[in-house]
């Protein structure tokens, strides 16, 4: 690790400069928990996750941080890997130190199984469940009808597209060229916006994007926290 990091707290954090700051902060954790676990807080989640890699880049006048995680597990979703890429962070100092992402573009894959039951969780005249064959099937909960269905994202919208039909025991194939769809809207927790998502048998590969994230941090905290590998608030 940098001299930062093992320095007194005080002596740490004088007179640094933000993009020197920036660096220490990448550096220091890149450093002690690359290939390891370790929980993050998020949101006042806790989230453990596997940290692959952490880097950080100069681009002209501006630096970028790309970020690999592995075996996340938020909200009950299981993400097989993460990988983030932000294309402006700076450090902004002052009376509280503040660190802003802008650009942030998010690709992962994740159980199907989980993001079902979390889709489900989210609408509310249907309740949708994986069958025995791995299709996701969409039942009314007051009426005796139910549909195969093809979850996707387009677009930043996501659609339910209709496959197959069964009411009363009576089972109607959808043809291919009769499209049906049904809108779902899903929101997501802090301005995160889902742009893609496609299935690849019993996993999900998605696309996240977001303007910016502003994040405040106490660097003694941090470094505190990083050097005794404890929980990390993100």
């Amino acid at each position: 690790m940098t001299t930062w990091w093992v320095a007194p707290v005080s002596a740490a954090t004088e007179a640094v400069r933000p993009e020197q700051l920036l660096a220490q902060l990448i550096d220091g954790i890149a450093t002690r928990f690359s290939g390891q676990r370790l929980v993050l807080s998020v949101g006042g989640r806790r989230v453990p996750v596997l940290l692959d890699s952490l880097r950080l880049f100069r681009r002209d006048e501006s630096f970028e941080v790309r970020l690999d995680l592995r075996e996340v597990e938020l909200q009950g979703v299981r993400f097989d890997e993460i990988s983030a890429v932000a294309r402006s962070v700076s450090v902004n100092p002052g009376t509280q130190t503040t660190i802003v992402a802008r650009r942030i573009e998010t690709d992962g894959v994740a159980s199907l199984a989980d993001l079902v039951r979390w889709l489900d969780a989210r609408t509310d005249a249907w309740s949708l469940s994986l069958d025995r064959r791995g299709e996701v099937r969409a039942r009314h909960i007051q009426r005796a009808v139910s549909f195969l269905v093809e979850p996707s994202v387009r677009d930043g919208v996501a659609f339910l597209e209709l496959r197959e039909a069964r009411w009363a025991g009576v089972r109607v194939p959808v043809p291919r060229w009769l499209r049906l769809e049904r809108r779902v809207d899903v929101a997501l927790d802090g301005d995160w916006t889902l742009i893609e998502a496609r299935r690849a048998g019993d996993r999900v590969h998605f696309r996240l994007e977001r303007d910016e994230l502003v994040h405040a941090v106490q660097p003694g905290r941090l470094r505190e926290a990083v050097m005794r590998g404890d929980v990390l608030e993100l």
